[in-house]
This record gives C-alpha cells, sequence and structure tokens, in this order.
C-alpha cells in the first residue's frame, strides 16, 4: 500500500509539471497573439555624422541618412560642405573621397578642440565639435599567463599595467589589448572583471574615468581570453596594449552603445527588449564626433 501512494505521489508531481508546462506554453502563445505593428509613417530623412577621431591620423567624417526599418541600404550624401575649425579658427574645407565619407588634408593634433559645420542642401546647418585629449603614458606593464581560472576549468591570463594619473583633472579611459592571431590583429575578449575601477562603470568593457584614482600612478589588471584552449591551458599569442585618452563623448558613445546593443539582442527567453538610446552630440542630426589619442606598448611575446 506504501509502494502504491508513493508510485501515485511521483506520478501526481509529473502531471503537475506537464500541466504547468502546457499552461507556460498557452500563455505565451496567447501574448504573441497581439497584432505587431508593420506601417509606419512616411518621415523625412535626417543627416547622420559619424567621425572617430585619431590624433595623428587625417579627421574623416562620414554622412549618410536615416531610414526606414526595411531599408535595403543607408544612403548618403555627394555634396556637402564641410567647415573645419581648430580651435575656434577656420582650419580647410573637407574634401569628398567617396561612399559619403570627407577628409581633412591636415592630420589631427591632440589637446585641441575640433569642429565642424557642415551644410546640406535642404537641411539645417549642422555643427559638432569635441576636444582631444592629451595621451597618456603608460609606465609598465607585466603579463601574467595565469590569473584565474573560468567556469570551464580553463586557466585565463591578465595584463597588469601602471598609467600616470592626474587627480585634478577628470580623464577618460579606453584599454584595448590587440592579440596577433596566425596573421590577424583581433582585439582580445575580457574575463571576468576584478577591478574596482572597472566594475564601477556598470559595463563589462575596459572603458573608465580616473574619478576614484587619487594617486599620480595607478596599476591595473585586466584579465581576458584569447578564446583558444589547449585541454586547460590557455593559448597565449603576441599582443600589444593600447591605452586611450578619451573624450568625454566618446566615453559616453561607447557605454551607451554596448547598452543599446544588448537591448536589441537581450540574452535568454526570459530577458525582454529594451530601449537605450545612442549618445549624440551633433546639432540638428543624429551620429557621434568624438576621439582620442592613445599609448600603444610595443609588441609583446607572452
Amino acid at each position: 500500500m506504501l509502494l502504491a501512494w508513493s508510485f501515485f505521489i511521483v506520478i501526481s508531481k509529473k502531471v503537475k509539471r506537464y500541466i504547468l508546462a502546457l499552461l507556460v506554453l498557452n500563455f505565451m502563445l496567447l501574448s504573441c497573439r497581439e497584432l505587431v505593428q508593420d506601417e509606419f509613417n512616411e518621415f523625412a530623412p535626417t543627416p547622420v555624422i559619424n567621425s572617430i577621431i585619431l590624433d595623428g591620423s587625417p579627421l574623416k567624417v562620414n554622412i549618410s541618412y536615416t531610414g526606414s526599418i526595411d531599408a535595403d541600404s543607408l544612403k548618403y550624401t555627394e555634396n556637402a560642405e564641410i567647415d573645419l575649425f581648430i580651435d575656434g579658427n577656420f582650419s580647410e574645407k573637407l574634401l569628398y573621397i567617396g561612399g559619403g565619407a570627407y577628409s581633412s588634408q591636415g592630420i589631427v593634433n591632440s589637446n585641441q578642440n575640433y569642429a565642424c559645420q557642415i551644410n546640406i542642401p535642404n537641411h539645417k546647418l549642422i555643427s559638432c565639435n569635441d576636444f582631444i585629449p592629451k595621451p597618456t603614458e603608460i609606465r609598465s606593464i607585466k603579463h601574467l599567463s595565469a590569473a584565474g581560472v573560468n567556469e570551464e576549468g580553463e586557466a585565463y591570463p591578465a595584463i597588469t599595467f601602471t598609467f600616470s594619473n592626474n587627480p585634478n583633472e577628470i580623464k577618460y579611459y579606453e584599454a584595448i589589448i590587440r592579440l596577433f592571431k596566425y596573421g590577424y590583429e583581433v582585439p582580445a575578449t575580457l574575463e571576468e572583471i576584478t577591478n574596482p575601477i572597472i566594475l564601477n562603470e556598470g559595463v563589462p568593457l575596459a572603458v573608465f574615468s580616473n574619478k576614484l584614482i587619487t594617486d599620480t600612478l595607478y596599476e591595473m589588471t585586466i584579465n581576458y581570453t584569447t578564446g583558444q584552449n589547449n585541454g586547460q591551458t590557455m593559448v597565449l599569442f603576441p599582443f600589444i596594449l593600447e591605452l586611450r585618452s578619451i573624450s568625454y563623448n566618446y566615453y559616453q558613445y561607447k557605454k551607451r552603445y554596448y547598452l543599446y546593443e544588448q537591448g536589441r539582442y537581450p540574452d535568454g527567453i526570459s530577458s525582454s527588449f529594451t530601449v537605450f538610446n545612442l549618445h549624440s552630440n551633433i546639432e540638428n542630426g543624429y551620429g557621434i564626433f568624438a576621439g582620442y589619442s592613445v599609448c600603444k606598448s610595443d609588441t609583446i611575446y607572452p
């Protein structure tokens, strides 16, 4: 009798799970019956300005237009007039080089403010500007072949580097590890983030400010993965460390872009689509006009 009662309890639990699964499936099907809007009102295309300014390179500006959700490709303009100003003084008119791209003849220098006034027929005058900070010196670099172990039991490496800091000046940074893998240069993916400065930023990127750094020198450790292992050992590759001194607009753009991508492509069934606006500093348009200077290490062979 006891065995029969135990068997009945087991069967009942299985039935309950089955019924619960059916209820969940039915709820999901019912929730998906609402008609999604598939027709949108026509709207006037708006110029989109994209320019990532790099110290030591020509300044380039790409101009395209916003498009409808079913647009096959972006449209760009060939008849814009772009005046470049450096520290408030007129410098030159950018030359059209094709594909919606315009370029300066001069080279960008750090510690200067760059501004563009963009005139496109039938649109308001577009303006944008950003200050390019001076590069920050990397004082030392150490490589750790086995800094920790991930969930798969693989030991991952890390880089510890020291850089100069002025506690009286708010600065923004991005650290990038560039791996040389089989003839290709690829950015390394971050592993478990343990540095409190990066953790304070709230996104899993090596993009950070010095607001919490009070010393004139700061040592930071970044765990990374090469994406390739040999048993329980991570395969290591030669690399270059880049410490970018980025503008505030670049800092905001990188963080907001990460949140924007996470909102578009949520991870898992339980996650929901969340709308995050991209950071923009374009007046009378959309896009980003921001830049950085960089301090690079020599190629390091771990």
